[in-house]
Order: structure tokens, then sequence, then C-alpha cells
């Protein structure tokens, strides 16, 4: 089986990601890890003519480091802000993305 290292891409340093601390609800920190984060706008609907946008922040995270996270339940703050972990979809690849909220 082909397992490629991914660990160029979560690199803080000089790779794609930043770090983000993922936390309970309570506020307790589960741990950090290096995320590549995206903060996209996305089309929502046409209105008279008008499309109407949204920004819809997502972020990869290694797999491994979504042990225990719960949707809903747990947190994760990049760059100061903390948003809701609200979906998550596994690739398959030893990747996830999620979906989040403030």
């Amino acid at each position: 089986m082909f397992t490629e290292d991914l660990s160029p891409f979560f690199d803080t340093t000089y790779g794609h990601a930043v770090t983000g601390t993922i936390k309970t609800s309570g506020g307790v920190t589960v741990r950090t890890a290096p995320v590549i984060w995206t903060n996209t706008l996305q089309g929502l609907a046409v209105i008279a003519d008008i499309e109407v946008e949204a920004v819809l922040p997502s972020l990869v995270i290694r797999t491994a480091d979504l042990a225990g996270v719960v949707l809903n339940q747990h947190t994760i703050t990049i760059d100061g802000a903390t948003y809701r972990i609200t979906d998550r979809n596994d690739g398959g690849t030893g990747t996830s993305t999620l979906k989040v909220r403030k």
C-alpha cells in the first residue's frame, strides 16, 4: 500500500500549515495540530439576479489528529479565532476536511 509523507504539507514553518488548538466545549485543550486553513467565499443562492455569498471556512487536518473529536462538541482555535467543528469528511488518504463555524 502506498503511503505519502504528508509532513511537508503540514509543516508550520516552511509548508502550508498553521497551528490549530482543538478544545472541548468546556475549553479544555485536547491537542494542538497543524492544519491547512482556508476561509473561502462560496455562492449560496441567487436572489433577484443577485448572487448571495458567505464565508464558509474549512480546514484539512491529519485524520489521526482527530482521535476523540466529536462534531459540535469540540472547537478549534486558529490565529486567535475559535470555531465550532460542524462537519467532517475523511478522505481515506490520511487527511480529513473539517467544516467549521464561528
